[in-house]
């Protein structure tokens, strides 16, 4: 019934120590335990853990396991538990399959701890090092195992200081390193596993400075760093995997700041996908990222300034994406984009944030693209656009893209830039791409947005700058075409004083500028004048062109033109233009293309013909000739011909011809003339005449008519002082509670007192012309004080010209003398003398004596 055991075999644990005074070890059912609780009490013990579940050293004492090694079977859990200054210079040795346990608890209790595992063995014993006071494990070097995670934490000051982390061979294995305690790891350098993920996070100021994280040259395991306290990783350098992802959270105030982190050196490309936040203050300051190779590159700057005097460098192929989003975030920085065919983005939020940042490509083919909104956010910026990618410039916000240089190489492609705000892209300067088009646009959210800046256009490619509709958005600016130039360009702008002063330079090529609105051009220059192989175009509309020069070639190609159209009053005037070139012409009714100042020597002669032509020209003379046309010009001239025409012009002359026309003028003189027509006008003057007409006027005349609505004549009392000066005049204005207005006559101009009309004002002779006219004589006036109101000045007082006289005295005397006397008396004295003798006596004297002999 019973069953008799011949054999039984017993398993003893074996704990062998030298050398011979090494305590002996305690022996339980299935572990052993060794225990050196005095000081010194296992100094140079070397026990050897064999054929036991468990094998537990206890290190209480001072000194008590210094330098001991313990060698752990290669199947048996091996667990080290040392008290202050206990284990200084320990050795453990761990198992090849089993786990292994180093507690290091108080301070320097393992200093100079050395951890190995088994060689040439692939070790599948997890180790677990502990080090939890000051400098517990400072100066260690711990040695992971290849297919067996390894977990190192050092959560108290210094506890790690100048560890070192390897591999003993390469695995699957996971590396955590935890920091968390002031400088707890300091110094310390991590080789990551090969295929396997290694999270190193340094939670405490300082935690990880001048830390370093290497790779083996095939590494394909994710790395993840994590820096979010003061200085946590300050000046450290981490290598990335050559395939695996790679990324750094560097959220602490200077976290990451002077930190490198690479690709690692190996001959193969790199493809893990790269990532680094820098999201406060100086975290990221003066640091220095590498892209790999044909992965995506992320890199963002979230804090103020948290990437300033940095280096961003892509890959080759992958796409790199950057995010300076903070005031001063990415300032000074230095951007370099991918090599070959990856994209480039940049983009900058806030004031100063890519402010003098430099963003080169390396040559690719990628596109570029900087992306600026916000105050100032990438002013003195400098973008060096893709060998034969597009390139795109977004500048949103004042200042935006101030002082920005944009430079092109000699394949690149299209290039385009937004500007918006106040002042987006002052004083900056775009060098286009030489054979592809190059677009500028100022959106004309504010005024000045593209103020002084300067565009080189491209060669062979096609040139825009749009101006938009805001004041003085092109300002100062310089649009140079290269010489020699295929390409077109062309000018837009569209509003007032959009384009003052702007110089475009067009030395070859085709170019257009299009000025709309009132000084939309003044003082530009437009100057095609270099050689005869351009096509020049000047669209003026709307006063746009005022004051602004035209510098045309002298003898044009076949084909090549220097073309100007004016529309609108005062379209081209003034204007300066220059060359034989100059044509075709094309003005409207109404664009004054005869101003006098407007010098356009194939349209106009200086000065008009002795005699009228039989047809009248399309575009009056600057001074009427002597004798007036059959046909009235379609524009009256400055100054009314002597002799009405027999046919009124379309538009009244600014001064009434001495006897009224047959028919009234469409529009009325400004002043009256001196006998009413005999059909009312159709807009009253503004001064009633002196006999009411026969037919009312549509329009109740401003001021009512002596017949037959009687109406006190304030003006012949006594009781105002309007016409006690020179050119002093008083008008009956019952509108005014005064019952009059003082104003100047015609001819003259108010200087002083000109907004009270109770009061005379002080009135001068007006400038009529900066040259004399008819055949009236000049008269030195080097005083320069205002001319005598029977003298037209010239506007600077230079000079004053009489008016013009017959030639010859007329052969019946006037019935009131001449107010200037004629060169020969007449053959009849007139019955009141002149007011100026002639200059030779009369035949006959006067009955009155004159004033002068």
């Amino acid at each position: 019934m019973f069953r008799i055991l011949k054999y039984l075999t017993v398993v003893v644990p074996v704990l062998a120590v030298t050398p011979a005074n090494c305590p002996a070890a305690v022996f339980g059912p299935m572990d052993t335990r060794l225990t050196c609780g005095t000081a010194g009490a296992c100094t140079s013990c070397n026990p050897q853990c064999n054929n036991a579940n468990t094998c537990t050293i206890q290190c209480t004492g001072a000194d008590a396991c210094k330098d001991m090694t313990v060698n752990c079977d290669p199947g048996q859990e091996c667990i080290v538990n040392c008290d202050w200054n206990a284990c200084v210079g320990i050795v453990v040795n761990c198992p090849s399959t089993a786990r292994c346990s180093v507690s290091c608890s108080a301070a320097n209790s393992c200093t100079g701890i050395i951890i190995n595992q088994p060689p040439a063995v692939r070790t599948q014993g997890a180790l677990e090092l502990l080090c939890g006071n000051m400098d517990a494990c400072k100066s260690g070097t711990i040695s992971c195992p290849g297919e067996a995670t390894c977990d190192v934490t050092c959560n108290s000051a210094s506890a790690c200081t100048d560890i070192a982390i390897n591999r003993a061979s390469p695995g699957t294995g996971t590396l955590t390193a935890t920091c968390s305690g002031y400088e707890s790891c300091k110094g310390m350098s991590a080789k990551c596993p090969k295929s396997a993920n290694c999270d190193v996070d340094c939670s405490a100021a300082s935690a990880c400075l001048g830390v370093s994280v290497t790779q083996d040259s095939d590494a394909s395991g994710a790395l993840r760093l994590r820096c979010p306290a003061d200085k946590s990783c300050k000046d450290g350098v981490v290598a990335c995997p050559q395939s695996g992802a790679c990324s750094a959270d560097c959220s602490g105030s200077n976290g990451c700041e002077n930190i490198k982190i690479l690709q690692p050196l190996s001959m193969a490309p790199t493809s893990g996908d790269f990532e680094v936040v820098c999201s406060t203050g100086s975290s990221c300051k003066a640091s220095e990222f590498e892209c790999s190779s044909t992965g995506s590159c992320s890199i963002k700057c979230t804090g103020s300034p948290s990437c300033t005097d940095s280096k961003f460098t892509g890959g080759t192929s992958g796409n790199m994406q950057v995010e300076c989003k903070a005031s001063s975030a990415c300032d000074e920085v230095d951007l370099k984009c991918p090599s070959t065919t990856g994209t480039c983005t940049a983009t900058c939020v806030g004031f100063e944030a890519c402010g003098d940042v430099e963003m080169i490509d390396a040559g690719g083919t990628g596109n570029l693209q900087m992306v600026c909104l916000g105050s100032s956010t990438c002013k003195s910026s400098r973008v060096a656009c893709p060998s034969t990618g597009n390139c795109h410039v977004n500048c949103d916000g004042d200042s935006s893209c101030e002082s920005q240089v944009v430079t092109s190489q000699p394949d690149s492609g299209a290039f385009s830039r937004s500007c918006s705000q106040y002042y987006a892209c002052k004083g900056s300067t775009v060098t286009c791409p030489p054979a592809a088009d190059c677009e500028n646009t100022c959106a004309s959210k504010s005024s000045s947005e593209c103020k002084q800046m300067t565009i080189n256009c491209p060669t062979s490619g096609n040139c825009a700058v749009d101006c938009g509709t805001t004041d003085s958005n092109c300002q100062s600016s310089s649009i140079l075409v290269p010489n020699p130039s295929t390409g077109t360009t062309r000018v837009k702008c569209l509003d007032q004083r959009t384009c003052t002063a702007l110089t475009l330079s067009c030395p070859n090529g085709d170019c257009g500028v299009r000025c709309t609105g009132y000084d939309a051009c003044n003082g530009m220059v437009f100057d095609c004048s270099t050689t005869s192989s351009t096509n020049c175009q000047l669209q003026c509309l709307d006063q746009g062109c005022r004051s602004s020069q035209y510098k045309c070639h002298d003898m044009p190609d076949p084909g090549k033109v220097c073309s100007l159209e004016c529309t609108g009053s005062g379209s081209c005037k003034p204007m300066t233009t220059t060359g034989n070139g100059v044509g075709p012409v094309t003005c409207d009714a109404v664009a004054t293309c005869t101003d006098p100042l407007w010098q356009l020597s194939q349209i106009n002669t200086a000065v008009p013909t002795v005699a009228p032509t039989a047809v009248p020209t399309a575009v009056p003379t600057a001074v009427p000739t002597a004798v007036p046309t059959a046909v009235p010009t379609a524009v009256p001239t400055a100054v009314p011909t002597a002799v009405p025409t027999a046919v009124p012009t379309a538009v009244p002359t600014a001064v009434p011809t001495a006897v009224p026309t047959a028919v009234p003028t469409a529009i009325p003189t400004a002043v009256p003339t001196a006998v009413p027509t005999a059909v009312p006008t159709a807009i009253p003057t503004a001064v009633p005449t002196a006999v009411p007409t026969a037919v009312p006027t549509a329009v109740p005349t401003a001021v009512p008519t002596a017949v037959p609505t009687p109406a006190p004549d304030l003006c012949a009392s006594n009781m105002h002082s309007c016409d006690t000066g020179p050119g002093g005049v008083c008008y009956v204005d019952m509108n005014n509670m005064l019952g009059y207005v003082c104003d100047c006559s015609p001819n003259y101009f108010c200087t002083s007192g000109c907004n009270d009309p109770s009061i005379g004002h002080v009135c001068n002779a007006t400038c009529a012309m900066h040259s004399c006219f008819g055949a009236g004589s000049l008269v030195a006036n080097p005083a320069q004080v205002p001319c005598p109101g029977d003298r037209f000045g010239s506007c600077t007082n230079d000079i004053c010209c009489d008016p013009p006289t017959t030639p010859v005295p007329t052969a019946i005397p006037t019935a009131v003398p001449t107010a200037v006397p004629t060169a020969i008396p007449t053959a009849t004295p007139t019955a009141v003398p002149t007011a100026i003798p002639t200059a030779i006596p009369t035949a006959v004297p006067t009955a009155i004596p004159t004033a002068v002999p």
